[in-house]
């Protein structure tokens, strides 16, 4: 409901717009004068205040209106409600099972086998990583596994990738190797620091 608007007119000045609370408070406080003039919307004139005097004084400030009750839901949304306050707690039981599975049994991963395609040419050889994850640090030997092995390290190999290294830059203490005085007879192929393995090749 709009709150009444009161406009007083004191010493021929015009101060507001009050409601019947501030014009009550400013009554008690003695700030307004016995002849203050008044007038509201819809009046046509201003009318002595004294005329209303009686109710300015016994204002009380209406009290708040209480909420309205919720509505009573029917039986299915009531059942819906709890079939959803059920899954969520459900599924929230399950993500705290999942991480604590995770954090103290977490699944260990075999893991992949090298894998290599090697095709060899006169002047150099093609190296493909056919394995799902990058090659690091990893070297290629030709004919033979032993540290006088000619070999060439590969510093990184992304999956699916080739690398053509040129066989003239496989060395052996300080010694290149030339392709048309040693011809290539077998590759091995580092799956790790220590760890080489004999790998098929093809040639062109």
């Amino acid at each position: 409901m709009e709150a009444e608007e009161y406009y007083l007119l004191i010493e021929g000045e015009t101060y507001g717009p009050y409601t019947l609370e501030q014009v009550q408070k400013l009554w008690h406080e003695t700030q307004i004068p016995l002849d203050t003039l008044y007038i509201r919307k819809g009046m046509t004139e201003v009318r002595p205040l004294d005329e209303v005097i009686n109710q300015v004084i016994a204002y009380q400030k209406p009290l708040p209106q209480p909420p309205a009750p919720p509505p009573l839901d029917s039986p299915a949304v009531a059942r819906a409600k709890r079939i959803f306050r059920w899954t969520l707690v459900s599924l929230s039981v399950a993500a705290v099972v999942f991480s604590i599975k995770t954090a103290y049994f977490p699944e260990v991963i075999p893991p992949e086998p090298m894998s290599a395609g090697v095709t060899v040419s006169r002047a150099q050889i093609k190296v493909i990583n056919n394995n799902h994850y990058a090659w690091t640090n990893r070297w290629v030997r030709l004919n033979d596994n032993g540290t006088e092995a000619f070999e060439y390290r590969i510093r990184r190999l992304e999956p699916g990738k080739t690398l053509n290294i040129p066989l003239v830059i496989f060395s052996r203490r300080g010694r290149h190797f030339e392709s048309w005085r040693e011809p290539v007879t077998n590759i091995w192929v580092s799956e790790n620091e220590t760890t080489f393995k004999r790998t098929a090749f093809w040639r062109e």
